[in-house]
């Protein structure tokens, strides 16, 4: 995809990424958005100038750009309830993403679940079904896994999987994040198993 778009409510609650269409004979790409929730929005398009491919199937993404605007009549909107800041799991379509905090020595002591801005850090998130790892994710977007991370004054970061073996997983994805300030961040795991986007 050259362009990707990506809706998020200000409350963080209403989350979509979307692929617009070019136009060939406008120049212009379109896409159609429903919206779930009245109320404030910041909408991304991530883009490239360029169009030298790094992957096969993706052109780098190099820009991004932001609008904020509003969703409906909000004179007596009310901010929805917001989500406890500690879920750490996830279910969607049947499967559940989790983070997986790996303890800090040798499997012995507490887990490791600090954070520290301006370092890199791994953060692991596993993928089950029905009680099982889920071992056959697809490519999505040349990954196993894609994780869109909203920053606490709703910066964008867009982090792929750490490459693995297709044929040998564990139904771990680990994500190299740097996270550019403290503060609350929201993350979205985008994954494909089953011909199904979860």
């Amino acid at each position: 995809q050259v362009l990707h778009l990506v809706a998020i409510s200000k409350a963080r609650t209403d989350f979509q990424h979307l692929h617009p269409r070019l136009d060939q004979a406008s120049g212009t790409f379109k896409q159609q958005i429903t919206f779930t929730l009245n109320g404030d929005y910041r909408l991304f398009a991530t883009f490239s100038a360029s169009s030298v491919p790094v992957r096969q199937d993706e052109t780098k993404l190099n820009t991004t750009v932001y609008k904020d605007f509003q969703v409906g009549d909000i004179s007596g909107y009310e901010p929805p309830q917001t989500l406890d800041i500690n879920k750490s799991a996830a279910v969607s379509k049947g499967f559940i993403a989790s983070f997986f905090f790996p303890p800090n020595d040798d499997s012995i002591g507490p887990t490791n679940t600090n954070f520290y801005a301006g370092h890199e850090s791994s953060v692991l998130i596993t993928v089950d079904k029905e009680g099982q790892s889920v071992k056959n994710l697809e490519s999505y977007h040349g990954s196993l896994g894609r994780l869109t991370v909203i920053g606490p004054e709703l910066e964008l970061l867009v982090v792929n999987a750490i490459a693995t073996d297709a044929n040998n997983q564990t139904g771990l994805l680990t994500f190299p994040i740097t996270f550019p300030k403290g503060g609350f961040y929201k993350l979205y795991l985008e994954t494909q198993a089953e011909g199904q986007l979860a």
